[in-house]
């Protein structure tokens, strides 16, 4: 299901995190031994949502400031 909505938002950050952490743990990813590099993939897209709601958010406060 995870897959389906990242490919439905494929601009949304956390919808495709989402879609790496499901196949992390997929059989065939822990037996050839990729599950860390899913995992990392799915770590930076979390990590990209964070730094653009940042800056979003402290947009809008310097917005409100100056304003």
């Amino acid at each position: 299901m995870v897959k389906r909505l990242a490919a439905f938002n494929p601009l949304d950050r956390y919808c495709k995190a989402l879609s790496f952490m499901g196949g992390a743990f997929n059989p065939q990813a822990i037996s050839s031994g990729n599950t860390f590099t899913i995992l990392n993939e799915s770590i930076l897209n979390v990590a990209e949502l964070a730094k653009e709601r940042t800056a979003t958010e402290l947009g809008a406060d310097i917005a409100q400031i100056f304003g």
